[in-house]
């Protein structure tokens, strides 16, 4: 296996998850059967504590949540498509936190059939451009197929995957009714940025220790 990889970090900022929690707490209570409660009490009942939930449940809370389930089903969605890749979390802070992704092995077949299986148009069960990489992939040998994708392709999917990833991501949170901010980096760009993020960081404490008063930091070193 190679040992210079390189490596890209997804920088996200969560800033609104009510009505996220509001919808999974509403929808688990639901399917909950509760005889001889009339159906009114029960939906009243349920957005009530669905209401207190989101109240409780912060973006910074929520942050970690996220960031624990992405590192889990991102290598699973992306294996699919062909990439073999190592994705941890690196950073936390509140609402912040930074996925480190590392393409490791790029399977150029599956690569290219989940590509060809996005364009609705196409009729073929194995189309020609398909085969063609089948065949290129089988005539070039053992050990070449092997360095080509476990060295070379990772390195050029990976720099193509930079642009629209950190919007795919940010839609997807979206569309779980998550309000977020997603940016994707290569290494080049990552010291800058992360630079950034943390004195948002330094800033937002500094204006929630503000809103609480003096009083909350004389008692927080008591």
């Amino acid at each position: 296996m190679s040992t210079f990889f390189v490596c890209m970090r997804a920088f996200f900022a969560v800033k609104d998850v009510k009505e996220a929690v509001k919808s999974t707490v509403e929808e688990k209570m639901m399917e909950r059967k509760r005889p001889l409660v009339p159906k009114r009490l029960k939906e009243r009942v349920i957005k009530r504590v669905a209401k207190l939930a989101s109240d409780f449940m912060t973006a910074s809370k929520m942050a970690g949540k996220i960031a624990e389930k992405m590192t889990a089903e991102m290598p699973q969605k992306m294996m699919k498509k062909g990439l073999t890749v190592h994705v941890e979390e690196v950073f936390r802070e509140g609402p912040y936190f930074v996925l480190q992704l590392q393409v490791l092995k790029v399977d150029a077949v599956v690569m290219a059939e989940a590509a060809k299986m996005k364009d609705e148009e196409e009729e073929e069960e194995d189309p020609l451009f398909v085969r063609c990489v089948k065949q290129f992939m089988e005539a070039v040998g053992g050990k070449n197929k092997d360095r080509l994708e476990s060295r070379y392709l990772p390195t050029i999917v990976q720099n193509k995957m930079h642009s629209g990833m950190g919007d795919m991501l940010a839609k997807e949170l979206s569309e779980k009714k998550m309000e977020a901010e997603a940016e994707v980096l290569p290494e080049a760009k990552q010291a800058r940025f992360l630079f950034a993020m943390l004195k948002q960081v330094k800033e937002a404490e500094t204006a929630e220790k503000a809103k609480k008063g003096p009083l909350a930091a004389i008692k927080k070193k008591k």
